[in-house]
């Protein structure tokens, strides 16, 4: 019901021999992954100019040779109006259509490179720049598979050879890591040999302040002790003394 309503009130675009367009082209890549529509992924190459009318829906279109493996008669919907304006014009005449309108794109760059877990496999994976009927886009491809698309390709082989400079130059700073370590190190050893020389004399110094505190708190008790002992001799004489005048008192 909702097609049927969309068709009836949908208009086709109409042009005219002479008006230039788009061709509608699907951008895919090398090892046939469809690119994903993006702002900076255009669908349309040309234009191309319109030779004549063919029917109501369908035009005939001027091709360049590289596109001559296509037919020349295109439904509406495979076309974009095109309003002249010298930045918009897509100059790719290198450019290989099939004939569903598959554009393929070639790798330019690869851009990084990791390794993903799937299925409980270690897959190695590489971010590839493509371009060809397509603005650059990018994609995470299988790297074996790149290797099989394109053995004569140089990418992965610069991608290789990006890896090598990226470990030399890792082990480059490793290196200045383990220099500025061992000088670290070095220039550590003399300080915290005083260190733990100071440390052993405070331990010294601290056992024998120590010493002297324990030998001053037992002299303290002695003394203690010792007026203890006084005060206790003394309040015996006195006790004495007051029985022996109890007693003169008891005799008289």
């Amino acid at each position: 019901m909702q097609k049927s309503y969309h068709d009836k009130w949908r208009k086709d675009l109409e042009f005219q021999a002479g008006d230039h367009v788009f061709l509608r082209v699907t951008p895919v890549t090398g090892v046939g992954r469809t690119l994903k529509s993006k702002k900076i992924t255009p669908h349309f190459i040309g234009p191309y100019q319109i030779s004549e009318k063919v029917g109501n829906v369908a035009y005939r279109m001027a091709l360049p040779p590289n596109l001559s493996n296509l037919h020349d008669v295109f439904h509406v919907s495979q076309l974009e109006k095109y309003i002249s304006d010298p930045s918009l014009v897509i100059h790719m005449d290198d450019v290989q259509v099939r004939d569903n309108f598959m554009a393929e794109t070639m790798p330019v760059r690869i851009e990084d490179h990791e390794t993903k877990m799937l299925r409980g496999k270690e897959i190695d994976l590489v971010k590839v720049v493509w371009s060809g009927a397509v603005r650059e886009s990018m994609t995470w491809e299988s790297e074996s598979k790149m290797r099989e698309s394109y053995p004569e390709l140089s990418v992965v082989k610069a991608w290789e050879e990006s890896a090598k400079s990226n470990s030399k130059a890792q082990n480059k700073a490793q290196r200045k890591l383990s220099t500025i370590t061992a000088w670290e190190n070095n220039k550590k050893a003399a300080p915290e040999a005083e260190l733990r020389k100071l440390e052993e004399q405070l331990e010294g110094k601290k056992g024998e302040y120590a010493e002297k505190m324990k030998n001053k708190i037992a002299l303290l008790h002695k003394k203690a002790e010792e007026k203890r002992a006084v005060i206790e001799a003394t309040k015996g004489e006195e006790l004495l003394k007051a029985e022996e005048v109890a007693a003169k008192y008891r005799a008289t």
